[in-house]
């Protein structure tokens, strides 16, 4: 996360214990909000990895969260980005289901 920087931290925590965390920022220049979900562990000496990453149009978090550094484009290794049509996606990747 040190190329990103601490962004909001969203934690599930049962008592003092956190289940999950996740961080997310802002990317500007995309109107974006990039969520990283982050493995964790309860014994810390175990390294933590990266789960999922969601990239959305939907508010995740206030505008203010940026990224420490700029983050290249948001698109797949097949063309697509956020904001593309349906049928654009369905024509690179196949039909749902």
């Amino acid at each position: 996360m040190d190329q990103f920087g601490e962004g909001f931290i969203d934690e599930y925590k049962v008592g003092d214990k956190v289940f999950s965390k996740s961080r997310i920022y802002y990317l500007k220049d995309e109107d974006l909000w990039i969520k990283i979900d982050l493995s964790h562990v309860l014994d810390e000496n175990h390294e933590r990895s990266v789960e999922a990453v969601t990239v959305t149009r939907k508010k995740l978090c206030d505008e203010t969260y940026l990224p420490a550094n700029k983050v290249g484009p948001m698109i797949t290794s097949r063309g697509i980005a956020a904001g593309d049509a349906f049928q654009d996606v369905v024509n690179e990747y196949g039909e749902p289901g």
